[in-house]
C-alpha cells in the first residue's frame, strides 16, 4: 500500500508540475534593439553565405560557419516564440474589448478607443517580429543544409579518390623497402628507449607502469581465478535451468572478458596520462594493451555465448558443437589480425615517416586479409543450429532464417568489395568498408547478446520478487498479469534505449557527422512542421504520459472507492457499479482532452473533422452509436444494474457487467450472454430485484373432493410458515381457486425476502406439503377420465365374425 501510495503521489506532483510550470518571461525588447538584432542576424547571415560559395573552403571552417549558423537560429527561434506569446496575450485583451463599433453605430468612449489602437499597433509589431524571426530562421536552416551538403560533397570526393592500384609496379617498388624499414625501426625502438636507462640506472620514470600492472593482477587475478571455479561450466550436470545458465555466462563474460581487460586498462590508463611524453615505446605499448583488450573482451563474450568448449547443455545460442567451436575460432582470428595490423600501424603513423606507396600497400594488405577472415564466417556450416529435421530416413539441418541469410549475403558482398575496391585504387573506401563493418558487426553482436541478457535478467529478478512479496489479496492471474506487464515495460524501455545508442554509433560510424545527429534529435525532441501542424517527440511524450497518468488516477480512484469506501456505505451493488463507470468514463474523457491539449492540436479543427464525419458515423455506426447512447441511459436511468436478476426474451440470469457496447448476462446455467444495451430499452425486460428483492412464490395443489377443506387450509399455510425463507409480513395466503375435474384447486402463496431462492423455497414446500397431506390423509387426486371402448370393439369385431374361417386366428 505504501508504494502504491508513492507512485500515485509521484505522480500527482508531476501533473502540479505540468500544470503549473511556465517559461521564464523574457524582456520586451524595443524597437531599435530589435532592429539592431536583427541587422546583426543579416550580417552575419551573409557573411557565412559568401563564405560558402568560396570553393576551398576548408571542413574546420565549414564546421564553424555551422555553428555561427545554429547560434542564430536558436535565437531566432527564441525571440519567435516570445513575440508570439505576447502577440496572443495582446489578441485576447482584444477579444476582451470586444469588436470596434459598426458603421452607423455611436462611437465607443475615448479612452477605450485610444487602448483599443494601443493594442492593434502592439499586435502588428509583434507578429511583424514573429515573421522577420521566422524568415530569418528559414534563411538560417537554408544555409546549414548548403554547408551540410558541402561537407558531405566533400567526404564523398575523399572518400572516392582514386590513387595508383597497390599491385601497381612504382607501388610495390617502393612499399617493399619502405615497409622493411619501417618494421627494422619498430623492432629497435623498445632497446634504443630503455638501453640508456638500464645502463644507467635511471628507472624511476618507468616505475608507474610495472606498479599499475602489478596492482591490477594482485587485485583482479584472483577474483577472475574464484570466478571461474565458482561458475564452472559442469559436464556432470544434466539439465542446468535456464537461470543457471544466464548467470554462468554471465559470470564467464566477467571473468573470461571484462575482468582482463581491465586488467590491461590499468597500465594503458597510466600511458595515456603521460601524453605526449610517451614517445614510440609507449605508443607500441598503448597499441599493444588496446590490442589485448579487444581480443579478450571479444573472446569473452563470444565464449560466454557460445559455450564452444562445454556441453551443448550449457549454451544460450542453439548451434551445434562444432558450429560453436569453429565461430569461436574464426572470431578471435579476426580480432588477432585486427588488433595486429593496429600494433603496426598506430605506433609507425605518429612517429615514422611512411611513404604514399606503402600506405597505400600497407592498406591493401590489411583490408584484404581482414575481408579474407570475415568472409570466412559467412559459411553456412558455422551457423549450423542443433534442430534437425528428419528427410528421408536421414537428419538435415534445419534452414536458416531468412533474415540470416540476407545479413550473410549484406555481408559477403561488402567484404568481396573490400580487395575489389582496394585493387581499383580506391583505398579510403575499402579501409572505409572494413572499418566499418568490423565495428557494426561488434555493435550489433553486442546489442543482440545484451538485449537477450538483460531481458532473461530482469525476468529472474521479476519472477524472484513476486515470489518474495505476494499480497494476500491478489489472485494468481493479477499477479502474472502485473509481473508480465511489468516485465513487458522495462523490457520495452531498455531495448529502446539499447537500439537508440546502436544506432546513433552506427550512423556516425557511417559517415553521418555529430552535427547532423545533433540536429536530426533535434528536430525529433523540438518538433518540425507538417503544413500547419507541429510534431514534436516531447509533445508526444507528454501528451501519452499525461494520459497515462490521468488514466492511472482513475483507476487508483476506482479502486479506493471500490475498496474501501463503497463498503463503508449502504449503496447497492448496482449504484457502485454505475458510480465506478461513470468514474471510469469521465476519467478516459479527461485524459484524452488534456493529452490533446498537450499534443498542441486545436480543438477546433478536431470539432470541424467530427462534424464532417457525423453523416458517416450515422449511418455506417449507426448501431454502435445507439448502443453506447443506450448504455449511457442504462447507467443513469438505471432500469436494469448490476446484479439484478432480469429477463430478455428466452434468456434470464444475473447481470453481471454493463459495459460501453452491450451487457453481460450470466445465466443459471453458468454461461454468459451479451446483449446489446439498445435491446434492454427497446424490449420488454423482466426485471425481478429492480425496486427490492421481495418475491412471491406459488405453489398450486388440488385434493380430492371428499377432503377437509379447512384441514387443507391450515396444513398448506403450516407448511408455508414453517420454511425458514418465508416471511411474516406480507403474510402468507391460501386461495380456492376452483372446483376441477378430479379436484378441488387450491394456491398457497407466500414470500420470500430474496428473489433468488423462490425456486429453491417453493421446492422446499412442496416436499412439506406431501409429507403433511400423507400424515393427515389427505388425497392428491389422480385425473378421472371414463373411457368408452365398447362401441369400438364391436365394430372391429363384426367382419372377423362374419368370416369364420379367418375369424380364428385373428382372434388368436
Amino acid at each position: 500500500m505504501i508504494r502504491k501510495r508513492s507512485i500515485f503521489s509521484v505522480i500527482a506532483c508531476c501533473l502540479l508540475a505540468l500544470c503549473f510550470t511556465t517559461s521564464n518571461a523574457q524582456p520586451t525588447l524595443t524597437k531599435d534593439e530589435f532592429q539592431q538584432m536583427l541587422d546583426s542576424w543579416n550580417f552575419k547571415l551573409n557573411q557565412a553565405e559568401t563564405e560558402l560559395l568560396k570553393r576551398g573552403a576548408t571542413e574546420p571552417l565549414l564546421v564553424s560557419i555551422r555553428r555561427d549558423v545554429k547560434k542564430i537560429q536558436e535565437q531566432t527561434a527564441e525571440v519567435a516564440k516570445t513575440s508570439a506569446e505576447r502577440a496572443s496575450r495582446v489578441r485576447a485583451l482584444l477579444e476582451a474589448l470586444g469588436p470596434p463599433p459598426a458603421e452607423g453605430a455611436p462611437p465607443e468612449e475615448e479612452s477605450v478607443a485610444r487602448r483599443r489602437g494601443q493594442l492593434q499597433e502592439e499586435l502588428a509589431m509583434f507578429e511583424g517580429r514573429v515573421k522577420q524571426a521566422e524568415l530569418t530562421a528559414e534563411r538560417a536552416r537554408q544555409l546549414i543544409e548548403r554547408q551540410s551538403a558541402r561537407l558531405r560533397q566533400r567526404a564523398a570526393e575523399e572518400l572516392f579518390y582514386r590513387q595508383p592500384s597497390p599491385v601497381s609496379w612504382s607501388v610495390l617498388s617502393s612499399a617493399g623497402p619502405h615497409f622493411l624499414s619501417a618494421l627494422r625501426q619498430l623492432a629497435r625502438a623498445p632497446l634504443e628507449a630503455w638501453a640508456p636507462a638500464i645502463s644507467g640506472g635511471d628507472l624511476t620514470a618507468a616505475l608507474p607502469l610495472p606498479l599499475a600492472i602489478a596492482l591490477a593482477f594482485v587485485i583482479g587475478w584472483p577474483l577472475r581465478r574464484w570466478l571461474i571455479r565458482r561458475y564452472i561450466r559442469d559436464r556432470e550436470t544434466e539439465r542446468p535451468t535456464y537461470t543457471r545458465r544466464v548467470v554462468t555466462a554471465v559470470m564467464v563474460g566477467v571473468s573470461r572478458g571484462a575482468i582482463p581487460a581491465l586488467l590491461a586498462a590499468a597500465p594503458l590508463a597510466v600511458l595515456l596520462a603521460r601524453g605526449t611524453s610517451r614517445g614510440i615505446v609507449g605508443d607500441m605499448l598503448v597499441a599493444a594493451l588496446i590490442g589485448v583488450i579487444a581480443v579478450v573482451l571479444t573472446s569473452g563474450i563470444a565464449r560466454a555465448a557460445l559455450a564452444p568448449a562445454s556441453p551443448a547443455i550449457w549454451r544460450l545460442t542453439p548451434l551445434t558443437d562444432k558450429s560453436a567451436r569453429a565461430l569461436y575460432r574464426r572470431i578471435r582470428q579476426v580480432m588477432v589480425i585486427a588488433a595486429t595490423l593496429f600494433l603496426i600501424e598506430f605506433p609507425a603513423r605518429r612517429h615514422l615517416y611512411i611513404s604514399e606507396e606503402l600506405r597505400i600497400f600497407y592498406s591493401f594488405v590489411g583490408d584484404t586479409v581482414l575481408a579474407v577472415f570475415i568472409f570466412a564466417l559467412l559459411p553456412k556450416r558455422l551457423w549450423q543450429t542443433a534442430e534437425a529435421t528428419e528427410i528421408d530416413g536421414t537428419k538435415r539441418p534445419a534452414p536458416m532464417d531468412w533474415k540470416i541469410q540476407a545479413l550473410r549475403g549484406a555481408v559477403a558482398v561488402t567484404a568481396i568489395a573490400i580487395p575489389v575496391s582496394s585493387l581499383l585504387g580506391f583505398i579510403t573506401f575499402a579501409s572505409y568498408l572494413t572499418n566499418n563493418l568490423l565495428l557494426t558487426g561488434l555493435v550489433l553482436g553486442g546489442f543482440v547478446i545484451f538485449h537477450g541478457l538483460v531481458r532473461e535478467l530482469l525476468t529472474i529478478a521479476l519472477e524472484r520478487e513476486e515470489a518474495e512479496r505476494v499480497p494476500v489479496e491478489d489472485t494468481e492471474e493479477e499477479r502474472d498479469s502485473s509481473g508480465t506487464l511489468l516485465r513487458f515495460w522495462l523490457v520495452a524501455a531498455f531495448d529502446f534505449a539499447l537500439l537508440l545508442a546502436a544506432t546513433s554509433l552506427l550512423l556516425w560510424a557511417w559517415g553521418f557527422g555529430i552535427a547532423d545527429f545533433k540536429e536530426w534529435t533535434r528536430l525529433l525532441i523540438g518538433g518540425f512542421k507538417i503544413g500547419k501542424f507541429t510534431i514534436s517527440l516531447t509533445d508526444i511524450l507528454i501528451a501519452v504520459f499525461v494520459f497515462v497518468a490521468i488514466l492511472f488516477a482513475t483507476r487508483m480512484l476506482q479502486r479506493v472507492l471500490e475498496n474501501r469506501i463503497f463498503p463503508k456505505t449502504r449503496l447497492d451493488l448496482g449504484v457502485r457499479h454505475s458510480l465506478k463507470t461513470s468514474i471510469g468514463y469521465i476519467g478516459l474523457v479527461i485524459a484524452a482532452a488534456i493529452a490533446i491539449s498537450a499534443l498542441g492540436l486545436d480543438l477546433s479543427n478536431i470539432a470541424i473533422i467530427a462534424g464532417a464525419l457525423s453523416v458517416g458515423i450515422g449511418f455506417g455506426l449507426q448501431n454502435v452509436v445507439n448502443n453506447f447512447v443506450s448504455g449511457l441511459i442504462l447507467l443513469v436511468e438505471r432500469p436494469v444494474k448490476v446484479g439484478d436478476w432480469v429477463e430478455v426474451g428466452a434468456h434470464q440470469g444475473y447481470v453481471k457487467r454493463i459495459n460501453v457496447r452491450a451487457t453481460e448476462l450470466q445465466t443459471f446455467q453458468r454461461s454468459s450472454v451479451i446483449i446489446p444495451n439498445s435491446e434492454l430499452l427497446s424490449s420488454s425486460v423482466v426485471n425481478w430485484t429492480h425496486k427490492d428483492t421481495l418475491a412471491r412464490v406459488d405453489v398450486s395443489v388440488g385434493v380430492s373432493y371428499g377432503s377437509d377443506i379447512e384441514l387443507v387450509r391450515d396444513t398448506l399455510l403450516h407448511c408455508a410458515k414453517n420454511h425458514p425463507n418465508c416471511i411474516s409480513e406480507p403474510s402468507p395466503f391460501v386461495l380456492f381457486l376452483n372446483f376441477g375435474d378430479s379436484s378441488l384447486d387450491f394456491d398457497l402463496r407466500f414470500y420470500v425476502a430474496r428473489a433468488d431462492e423462490m425456486f429453491r423455497t417453493g421446492s422446499d414446500v412442496r416436499f412439506a406439503i406431501v409429507r403433511a397431506f400423507r400424515e393427515k390423509g389427505i388425497e392428491i387426486p389422480f385425473p378421472q377420465r371414463d373411457l368408452h371402448v365398447r362401441t369400438v370393439v364391436e365394430g372391429m369385431m363384426a367382419p372377423r365374425l362374419n368370416n369364420p374361417g379367418s375369424g380364428g386366428k385373428d382372434l388368436k
